[in-house]
């Protein structure tokens, strides 16, 4: 299978679909995840088990924020590290919750970055040595090259990367990269996993189950440009459906305003250490 995948939408796309806070000023949240063992339990209901049985002011915690997520989880952000240990033990532990809920600390994830319009030619292998070897703040041990995508330029393309959190946070100081005779441009990469067949997320089209819709009125039978029905999202009307939320579905599966994209790219910064 090709390594080349769809090239990257704007950039303000992603800064229309998330609330952005530069990556070098995010802080790590103190995040404990919960999930009902009924799997046909929707959020709401486990959020409304935790508020009942859940007693803050006994266990001494301080809780910011409890947010439904999608397949009957939900977030509990703490006030420190701490209290989210004792949150996980409580729910853990408590015979009024533990029969219905399980709790657990997210899995961390390490920080992606994407540069930008290197000659499409150039191995992955000679990248990395490239890389490494004129710019100090890279060791070969420290980041590891994964895919490209496609550039709008011809013969170009974006190289995504993965790196461990201070080689992340240095090259997003120093916002460049220096590449042969180039200054190349870096920027965190944010892209959920979707799939271009289903138009669904966490998963890519070749490992679809479902039946091929389209990106603009949601249903099947037809491509976008045979399309003439008003833009209804399939992700932000199921989610309405499953888990009793109020998405806006007036736009395409793709559109930079999704709630359900925001949703998505919102829980990649959960799952990824910042370290602050």
């Amino acid at each position: 299978m090709s390594q080349v995948q769809r090239a990257l939408p704007p950039p303000t796309s992603f800064s229309e679909a998330v609330t952005w806070v530069p990556a070098n000023k995010r802080k790590a949240k103190n995040v404990s995840l919960v999930f009902a063992r009924n799997k046909d339990t929707f959020s709401e209901e486990v959020k409304e088990t935790i508020q009942k049985v859940l007693a803050p002011s006994k266990l001494n915690v301080g809780i910011r924020n409890i947010k439904k997520l999608a397949k009957g989880e939900v977030a509990i952000e703490c006030d420190s590290a701490k209290d989210t240990e004792k949150i996980l033990k409580e729910i853990n532990s408590n015979t009024g919750l533990n029969n219905v809920l399980d709790a657990k600390k997210p899995t961390k994830k390490l920080h992606r970055i994407v540069m930008y319009d290197i000659e499409y030619t150039i191995p992955k292998e000679e990248v990395l040595e490239t890389i490494t070897s004129q710019n100090e703040e890279l060791k070969s041990q420290d980041i590891k090259i994964l895919f490209k995508l496609r550039s709008k330029q011809a013969g170009k393309c974006h190289w995504i990367v993965e790196t461990q959190q201070k080689t992340f946070h240095a090259l997003l100081r120093k916002k460049i990269i220096f590449f042969e005779c180039q200054r190349l441009s870096l920027r965190e990469f944010l892209r959920p996993t979707r799939c271009y067949k289903g138009n669904k997320f966490e998963h890519i089209s070749p490992n679809c189950p479902n039946a091929e819709s389209c990106p603009q009125c949601g249903e099947e039978g037809h491509k976008t440009a045979d399309c003439a029905q008003a833009a209804k999202c399939i992700n932000c009307s199921e989610a309405n459906g499953k888990f009793n939320l109020d998405y806006d579905t007036n736009h395409t599966a793709s559109g930079p305003c999704c709630s359900s994209l925001k949703h998505e790219i919102e829980k990649l910064i959960s799952r990824t250490n910042y370290g602050r």
